[in-house]
């Protein structure tokens, strides 16, 4: 493996899964706590606060989904005990802050704690971070939620007019795992680490509540009805198409778009581009295990590094413009793709329901 350790392969030629998920617990522990100390000690207080995010707002989210009894309450409350510090401590970086993310990562880890921390969180409010970001609708957004939830109209409206005026819909994805990755201790055996450290990090950024729906439900057919509330969303439309940093959220204004009408040239132009963002995607990456050498690896902590610096869609479409090859070309080679996908996939399903059904006691097959 990467950093020269030694494991068994199976049958297939591949590393055996036991043995893989034994390397990869032996590597999270061996690199986990130089890199969240680094973090923690380090003079730049965004590094203090992504520590402080991780240990706090992970744990919550590693609570959720537990199944029921009173082994898995205690488990789930003990996490929350051992969140809490890093939540408080968090809370206290931002209230002295005016990094826009540092104040974000405070307001999701207060946010997520139910019943809302007492102490420092209570002083975190979404309102101070749209101040310390006000050209982001990130925030914004986040306020449309709170209010569509108290059913205040008014407030929303406001909201959904500051989203829709915003220069660029930035949720920063891709700055957490980055920033733990600087930190790693130096040194080939701590590559694979990092590499699982940043897929966990990712899986918390990916946690982390964003209001879409409450965007998708404002800018519905049936709100469209109205002309002002119809001028906001288009711009919202194009505020998530034109100048967001994610797939996800580009694909949100394109169906927003539809919904208003939009001319088949534009909509057709839009989806051209995103499919050939789709094929720039490493799907590979999935793949990375180090089994195939440290270069690999290299290569997808590198890619998250283009992602926090560039945003998601920035940085495919580096790939594209490193690739030479005309958008028309990589957008028709990903549908032939798909295409592909898809009929191996009916296939299969057709094949399966074609196969006899296995015998049973309770319904043996007839002559």
């Amino acid at each position: 493996m990467c950093g020269g350790a030694w494991v068994k392969l199976g049958a297939d030629g591949q590393v055996a899964k036991e043995e893989a998920e034994a390397f990869e617990r032996r590597a999270i522990e061996a690199t986990r706590a130089p890199t969240l100390a680094a973090m923690e000690a380090s003079g730049d207080e965004r590094a203090q606060a992504a520590a402080h995010f991780l240990q706090g707002v992970g744990a919550s989210f590693s609570s959720k989904g537990c199944e029921a009894g009173d082994a898995c309450v205690q488990s789930a409350d003990a996490r929350q005990q051992a969140a809490e510090p890093h939540r408080a401590a968090l809370a206290r970086l931002a209230q002295g802050s005016t990094d826009p993310q540092v104040y974000a990562w405070a307001y999701q880890a207060c946010r997520q704690s139910e019943p809302r921390a007492p102490g420092s969180c209570q002083l975190v409010n979404v309102e101070q971070w749209a101040r310390l970001d006000p050209s982001n609708a990130m925030p914004w957004l986040t306020i449309a939620g709170e209010a569509e939830k108290r059913h205040d109209s008014t407030a929303l409206d406001d909201a959904m007019f500051h989203v829709a005026s915003a220069e660029r819909m930035d949720t920063r994805w891709g700055t957490l795992p980055s920033i733990l990755v600087d930190h790693v201790p130096p040194g080939e055996a701590h590559l694979l680490g990092a590499l699982y450290l940043e897929v966990e990090a990712i899986g918390v950024d990916a946690a982390i509540p964003i209001d879409y729906f409450t965007a998708t439900k404002y800018c519905g057919a049936n709100g469209l009805v109205d002309a002002n509330r119809r001028e906001t969303c288009t711009r919202v439309a194009e505020l998530l198409i034109d100048r967001s940093t994610t797939l996800l959220e580009r694909n949100i204004g394109t169906s927003m778009a539809k919904r208003l009408g939009w001319p088949a040239e534009r909509i057709q132009s839009i989806e051209e581009e995103r499919d050939a963002l789709f094929n720039a995607f490493p799907h590979e990456m999935s793949q990375v295990d180090g089994s195939h050498g440290c270069e690999n690896v290299r290569r997808e902590l590198e890619r998250i590094h283009d992602v926090a610096r560039y945003g998601e869609i920035g940085s495919l479409r580096r790939t594209i413009e490193a690739s030479g090859r005309p958008v028309k070309l990589l957008a028709a080679n990903y549908r032939e793709a798909l295409a592909e996908r898809q009929e191996k996939a009916r296939q299969e399903e057709v094949a399966a329901s074609a196969a006899p059904a296995p015998y049973s006691a309770s319904a043996p097959p007839t002559r």
